[in-house]
């Protein structure tokens, strides 16, 4: 009988029956993607339950737009652009005192990303849940799988550490103020000008950042060496909930979950010229190695995440 340990342990029993012959990126990778006559879809699922994923005080608004933002920032993470997306949700009687909230959350992620919202599924059930489906189309796909020798690894997102921070304030009983991280919480952001870049590998980095860059080393024969300065791009209010808590900085920033920003690598003449174009969005983290591992510090950092199940 299968007995898996984590969540990772599910996800590779149920990737034996997958088809991936038909799925452009291959396994393990943050959508899928099929071709088009003229084109690439990319395509992408993402669930969303609230006995697991809604913080205390997070509003019926804020949870529909997240839901929608973590679905769409793994297809710009494959180099697409959102277009559509349908939406079910699960939900009973004490839930539709929020619904039309929830639903306002959807529309504004749509409206200002410009996503159409093209229907769903409703179901009943005890507990909230939403599954948000996003598709989009790209001529050029980026992969997990794609790094390169000498590639720079850098980030495109909010400021490091600044999610996992939020997260500790409103579900771990840390010190800090709740209002600021329910704002954190409700209003992610999304990427699109990484679209624009030539990456030549990439990852949505909502488990976290030092489980997404060992995701880019996985089944390679590379290594990163992350800059000390890393630091330097921790938020500025994660930097003080670290402190009144008594947790370094560079826990909240390797460790953290829900960040939704895009770690990939590149060639330096690549990241030069999106640094002119996009400036403070994009930051250096540091370089692919020939020595297996992600080292921080001259130390080896643990390859650890986000995971539903711990």
């Amino acid at each position: 009988m299968f007995k898996p340990n984590n969540e990772k342990d599910l996800i590779k029993y149920y990737e034996r029956y997958v088809d991936n012959k038909n799925n452009l990126l291959g396994h393990d990778d943050d959508a899928v993607a099929i071709n088009l006559s003229d084109s690439k879809m990319v395509i992408n699922i993402d669930g969303w339950v609230e006995s697991t994923d809604r913080p205390n005080g997070m509003s019926p608004f804020g949870v529909g737009y997240r839901a929608v933002c973590n679905a769409a920032s793994d297809v710009i993470a494959k180099g697409a652009k959102p277009t559509g997306m349908i939406i079910s949700m699960t939900l009973d009687e004490k839930h539709w005192e929020q619904f039309e909230n929830i639903i306002d959350g959807f529309k504004a992620a749509s409206s200002k990303y410009n996503i159409s919202y093209l229907g769903g599924d409703t179901n009943k059930g005890r507990d909230l849940v939403i599954d948000v489906v996003v598709w989009g189309t790209s001529e050029k796909l980026v992969k997990r799988r794609g790094i390169k020798e000498n590639d720079l690894v850098c980030w495109i997102g909010d400021e490091l550490g600044r999610n996992a921070a939020a997260l500790g304030v409103l579900t771990k009983d840390w010190k800090g103020e709740k209002n600021i991280a329910l704002s954190i919480m409700e209003n992610p952001n999304l990427y699109l000008n990484f679209i624009e870049i030539n990456a030549n590998s990439s990852i949505d980095c909502s488990d976290g950042l030092a489980f997404s860059l060992y995701q880019l080393i996985k089944d390679t024969k590379y290594g990163i060496k992350i800059d000390n300065n890393i630091i330097d791009y921790g938020d500025e209010w994660a930097a003080k909930i670290s402190q009144i808590n008594d947790i370094e900085l560079s826990e909240l920033i390797f460790y953290g979950g829900e960040e939704l920003g895009i770690v990939f690598t590149c060639s330096s003449k690549t990241y030069e010229t999106m640094k002119k174009k996009h400036g403070r969005d994009i930051k250096l983290l540091g370089i692919v190695s020939n020595e297996k591992g992600v080292y921080y510090d001259g130390e080896k950092i643990q390859n650890k995440g986000w995971d539903h199940f711990n």
